[in-house]
């Protein structure tokens, strides 16, 4: 029997970028952390969305090239439970206050 990872650490890894994540994702990955590493954009966490269809936490902070367009797809999956700090990505120029509050209280709405 082949063993299958549920739980991926890419933890700080700068030279993983979206491109590396577009041919990356199973169906049986259910936790992944991508914490740190800054050089993945909208692209390559919504690849990971598209992918690993049975992602339950996904960790994206400190990933300050995030737009509204990304946290917005994690936000429409309603069975996410989102692992992040939203200051972390709050700081990120590209993501709106608004998008921020909503997903935030969404979160708070599945608890």
């Amino acid at each position: 029997m082949t063993k299958r990872a549920e739980e991926i650490t890419l933890q700080d890894l700068r030279n993983i970028d979206s491109s590396c994540l577009v041919d990356f994702g199973s169906p049986f990955v259910s936790h992944l952390t991508l914490e740190g590493c800054t050089q993945i954009t909208d692209i390559g966490v919504i690849a990971v969305l598209k992918k690993c269809i049975n992602v339950r936490v996904l960790n994206i902070s400190w990933l300050h090239q995030l737009t509204d367009e990304s946290i917005t797809a994690l936000a429409k999956k309603l069975n996410f439970k989102l692992v992040r700090e939203f200051t972390k990505v709050s700081s990120s120029p590209n993501v709106s206050y608004k998008v921020i509050v909503d997903t935030e209280h969404l979160l708070m709405l599945l608890r």
